[in-house]
């Protein structure tokens, strides 16, 4: 009787330590972004698992998205995989999980279970409403001259300089403030000179961007005005140097010039950097003389590389 009585003993020992081991041995939480939660699940629904922490079994209840769950494994071994896509409770059947559920009256103020690891911010595609930024490029110069006279060929030159961006996500107006250098030739006969010329160029666009991404073209329309700062010539007859000299400015007649500007180019997003590449043309319109001259205006092509930085948040 008592050697009964011990093995009777011994087994129920044994059982409760095999219930003790189970029932302390927590539910776990396998989240998409590799982390884990041991938990204790209360209850799996269409949108959500309601779930106390391992640590705390009768502490506050919390909830997390089923979006941001690749699997529960209980503790009973069994595995229940959580779908790839987010649920709804018209369009998504629900999920029966192989763990008995019971269901608990949530408190008052629920708790949410925070990410492991805060979101990245998203990757900035677009220009931002306001923006500042550096450019440099080359220009292929030359200018109109009248009916039955020879046209001066390109020469080429550069230009640099700031400017600045307001607006939209799309439609921003964008001042520039360039210094530009440009270069002339005009041959007659066996004489053949060379003006140079430093100038500031005060361009004021409309610049109207297409489409979605990192890479995004833009449109740009608007005018020009340009300062005349110095200018010199060198002039060549019959293969012998006369030298160089520089002109001397009397008045500002004569030293301003103004037109239209048009071009494309693209923007491409480096994070909230943007480099951007345009090609423009430059039609000069007319200069600050009187009588007004019907030629000698600018004709300019303009290619030019900057990266614009965002003015306060996009």
């Amino acid at each position: 009787m008592e050697q009964r009585l011990c093995i009777l003993i011994s087994l129920l020992l044994m059982a409760g330590f095999t219930f003790a081991q189970t029932a302390s041995k927590p539910d776990v939480l396998y989240k998409k972004d590799k982390s884990t939660i041991q938990v204790i699940i209360e209850e799996v629904g269409d949108n959500e698992i309601q779930y106390r922490k391992a640590s705390s079994p009768t502490g506050p209840l919390y909830a997390i998205s089923k979006v941001d769950v690749l699997k529960i494994v209980y503790n009973n071994g069994d595995v229940e995989q959580i779908s790839n896509e987010s649920a709804t409770p018209s369009t998504a059947p629900k999920v029966t999980s192989t763990k008995p559920t019971v269901s608990k009256p949530v408190a008052a103020s629920p708790a949410k279970e925070a990410p492991a690891k805060a979101q990245k911010s998203a990757v900035v595609t677009t220009l931002p409403s306001s923006y500042f930024g550096i450019k440099a490029g080359g220009n292929l110069f030359t200018r109109s001259v009248p009916s039955g006279y020879n046209t001066p060929g390109f020469n080429v030159g550069f230009h640099g300089g700031v400017f600045a961006g307001f607006g939209g996500k799309r439609l921003t107006f964008q001042p520039e403030v360039l210094f530009t250098q440009l270069s002339t030739t005009y041959t007659v006969a066996d004489a053949t000179t060379q003006t140079t010329n430093q100038l500031i160029t005060v361009p004021l666009l409309v610049k109207y961007a297409i489409g979605e991404g990192k890479l995004r073209p833009f449109l740009q329309l608007g005018g020009f005005g340009q300062f005349l700062l110095s200018s010199s010539y060198s002039t060549t007859v019959a293969g012998q140097s006369q030298g160089t000299q520089s002109l001397k400015f009397e008045s500002l007649e004569g030293r301003i010039e103004y037109g239209a500007i048009g071009g494309a180019g693209v923007a491409y997003s480096l994070g909230r950097v943007q480099v951007l590449l345009d090609a423009r043309w430059y039609h000069g319109l007319g200069v600050n003389l009187s009588p007004q001259p019907t030629s000698g205006f600018i004709r300019m092509g303009a290619v030019s590389l900057g990266m614009a930085f965002p003015l306060g948040q996009k």
